[in-house]
């Protein structure tokens, strides 16, 4: 479970990690003029709670400097759709004297079977960019399980960070705040991005100045209490809700290719190849979506009418690899899904173009039946990076002015 911004706060503070004041305001119908009889300080950041990343590049994070501005920019702001969610709460935080941004995080990395603390003193940036365009200016330093995070080896990471003198000694003692939270909550990512050494009048003190926190759904016996105070609060956007209720296993992100696969592994993998065939156009994936093992014609319809209706999808990429599933019955619900979607004039969807690529069980029989049908906009392919650079090339056309691929 993703939290937002307010509860990863409310989260990571209760660990002592520090952070400004802030206020959180719920609906529409938010009472701003009781509000505005409190002695609030200016400038203030107006900061939408929707679990999305670039929130500040979408319009969810805004400066005020007065009443009137923070007034207007409230009522604007609640209803927004941001990328597909709508903004239900709206956190008010006093703009910080920054003096310099830093990064901090804490995951796991499957890959290498460690838990993986990531530090940066050059935050506030995408770190994706960052890990990319700059990655000597990214310490990762991998920890075990068995020993967890020492005051020690965060020492050693934060030095090789280049934290050094006052500003070392609180980055180091923030981020144990935040290993004990990550420990105590079943986390699987707590991230702070701005961690910033801030002036107030003459002293100099790093806050946490944003937070992401997700929780690992496994854990929810161990953490009843935990998810039931978050998902009380949860408003889910209206793709996954609607994923939800037709028992697809979807996440959406803020990319333009969207993903289907069968299994979890292979859809996470699918997403990773989208990322790197697509960094140099900085094209990523729109969604997680995994069909699991049934591809039936209802599992598929529901699956493409789902991403299709998404405005930021360019291109579809379905990637599958045949087991117990046969590729052919799979070809065959991709079919008979575009036949139905684009048969029903009341559906909102919008055609897209569909790489198709299968592997395993009747992998090339399925792959001859879409071509057959001669379908339009969908390319066919065996191999799954060919199959993801075609997704990038015409995602990458569309956003750049070429148009939807017609080919």
């Amino acid at each position: 479970m993703d939290l937002y911004e307010y509860q990863a706060r409310d989260l990571l503070a209760g660990h002592d990690v520090p952070f400004h004041a802030s206020i959180l305001l719920k609906g529409a119908d938010a009472d701003l003029s009781q509000l505005l009889n409190q002695p609030l300080t200016y400038p203030q950041v107006v900061k939408a709670q929707v679990k999305i990343g670039g929130r500040g590049k979408a319009g969810g994070v805004k400066l005020v400097q007065n009443d009137a501005e923070l007034s207007a920019t409230v009522k604007a702001m609640f209803g927004m759709d941001l990328k597909g969610h709508v903004v239900e709460r709206v956190l008010l935080v006093p703009a910080a004297q920054i003096l310099q941004e830093y990064y901090v995080s804490i995951t796991f990395d499957r890959g290498a079977g460690q838990y993986l603390l990531l530090l940066s003193k050059y935050g506030g940036v995408d770190i994706e960019e960052l890990s990319a365009s700059h990655p000597e200016d990214l310490t990762r330093y991998h920890f075990s399980p068995l020993v967890g995070l020492t005051q020690d080896m965060c020492y050693s990471a934060a030095r090789i960070a280049g934290f050094e003198g006052d500003i070392l000694d609180q980055c180091v003692i923030i981020t144990m705040r935040l290993w004990a939270a990550y420990q105590s909550a079943d986390a699987t990512l707590v991230e702070v991005n701005p961690l910033a050494l801030c002036l107030e009048g003459d002293t100099e003190k790093v806050y946490a100045l944003d937070a992401k926190v997700s929780l690992d759904d496994s854990a929810q016996f161990r953490q009843s209490e935990l998810f039931a105070r978050y998902e009380a609060a949860e408003s889910q956007d209206a793709f996954s809700a609607r994923a939800k209720s037709d028992g697809l296993a979807y996440v959406r992100l803020d990319g333009s290719v969207g993903v289907i696969g069968n299994g979890a592994g292979l859809v996470m993998s699918t997403l990773d190849i989208v990322e790197q065939v697509g960094s140099s156009f900085e094209i990523r994936a729109a969604n997680f979506l995994d069909i699991g093992g049934g591809a039936s014609l209802e599992h598929m319809q529901n699956a493409l009418s789902l991403i299709l209706s998404d405005e930021q999808v360019e291109c579809v990429f379905i990637n599958i690899f045949g087991g117990l599933t046969q590729c052919t019955l799979v070809a065959g619900g991709i079919i008979a899904a575009l036949e139905n979607i684009h048969a029903d004039a009341s559906n909102a969807v919008k055609p897209r173009p569909l790489v198709v690529r299968f592997a395993g069980n009747e992998a090339e029989a399925g792959l001859k039946l879409l071509g057959d049908a001669r379908l339009e906009n969908v390319h066919v392919y065996d191999d799954q990076i060919e199959a993801a650079r075609k997704a990038v090339e015409i995602a990458h056309q569309a956003r750049t002015g070429g148009g939807r691929d017609k080919s």
